[in-house]
């Protein structure tokens, strides 16, 4: 199997088996990427954690990582929907709901005194309701059978396999 279209195409379907691998080896990169830019954040640290050049620099290596990543997901989150027969117009549900919990979290990533540190109630439900979707995506996605056969995405991508 050629892993390329399945990170960078949004055309075809995928079955589960190749979902969840495509996701585990986006959430092991990501951990990796993780580790290693919380090493460099600290290296580049300086005694003023509010200094502006670190808060951007934070930002854009966050932004540099998280765009390819969010693209990858979302051309694995479409297959897997068109193998549904869904349109993978629903994947644009799950990035908005995604969107505020990564308001906060570059809130958090910029510093002390950013607009986010505090707890805010409307955010927090904000943050359920996302989770709630995130669930639902990955309990259709992740465990329910695709159409059987072709539909109009494709041909069904276990038929191929075998």
């Amino acid at each position: 199997m050629r892993w390329t279209p399945v990170f960078l195409s949004f055309k075809g379907r995928i079955s589960r088996k190749t979902f969840w691998i495509g996701l585990g080896a986006l959430l092991a990169a990501a951990l990796i990427v993780v580790t290693l830019l919380t090493y460099l954040f600290e290296l580049i640290r300086p005694d003023r954690p509010s200094d502006s050049l670190v808060i951007y620099g934070r930002l854009a290596i966050l932004l540099g990582v998280w765009f390819p990543a969010a693209f990858a997901v979302l051309a694995i989150l479409v297959k897997r929907l068109h193998d549904r027969d869904k349109s993978g117009w629903w994947a644009a549900i799950l990035a908005a709901g995604s969107f505020l919990p990564l308001v906060a979290l570059v809130g958090y990533l910029v510093g002390p005194g950013a607009f986010l540190l505090e707890p805010n109630p409307f955010l927090q439900i904000l943050d359920l309701i996302s989770l709630a979707i995130a669930w639902w995506f990955l309990l259709d996605l992740g465990f329910l059978k695709g159409t059987a056969g072709p539909n109009r995405f494709g041909p069904d991508p276990l038929a191929l396999a075998g």
